[in-house]
């Protein structure tokens, strides 16, 4: 019985300080930007579902098809006229649709454009890896075609107190994935 109580007890010992470890590492959403965190996720997801319709239209102009400068205009961003157009945390909202490239007769390969993005700005990020312990929030485990991100610190700025909110959706031959850049 002894013996029982001592392994137990033991077992209790390292399994609590290694659990407020994990919990007290994780990575945080910056205070200055939580609140617009909370407030765009489900703008940002909204802007997925309701863009992934306009991902076939991008298609007809993409780089790769046969005479893609004959192609119409982009349609605007998804992100124009909604919330996220208006809040002053938005420092800008990137949305790109991938399919697979028709080049490949495979299909091992993917391809794809980016609408305008919401400010009319390239952005190329500063940060160029995302590990995974940059990741606040993350459901792509479970379904990469279907899933929520907060990366902290932003990918774009070089501001530590700065976010992303990453969201992918499925559209008919691919993926839709919004981008919105959250700034202090």
């Amino acid at each position: 019985m002894m013996t029982h109580t001592r392994n137990a007890l033991s077992t209790t010992m390292w399994l609590v300080p290694c659990s407020l470890l994990l919990l007290g590492c994780s990575k945080r959403i910056p205070d200055e930007v939580a609140a617009s965190v909370e407030t765009n996720l489900p703008q940002a997801i909204l802007i997925a579902e309701e863009g992934a319709k306009s991902c076939a239209a991008l298609k007809a102009g993409a780089p790769f098809q046969p005479n893609p400068s004959a192609a119409p205009p982009p349609p605007p961003s998804p992100a124009a006229g909604s919330p996220l157009a208006s809040d002053p945390h938005v420092l800008d909202v990137l949305v790109t649709c991938v399919w697979p490239d028709p080049r490949d007769p495979k299909g091992n390969t993917s391809a794809g454009t980016a609408f305008p993005t919401l400010n009319g700005k390239a952005r190329v990020p500063v940060r160029a890896v995302t590990m995974p312990e940059d990741m606040a929030r993350n459901t792509c485990k479970k379904d990469p075609g279907h899933c929520e991100q907060v990366v902290a610190p932003s990918r774009y700025i070089a501001d530590e107190r700065s976010a992303d909110i990453r969201i992918t959706r499925k559209t008919p031959d691919g993926t839709i994935e919004v981008t919105v850049i959250l700034s202090p």
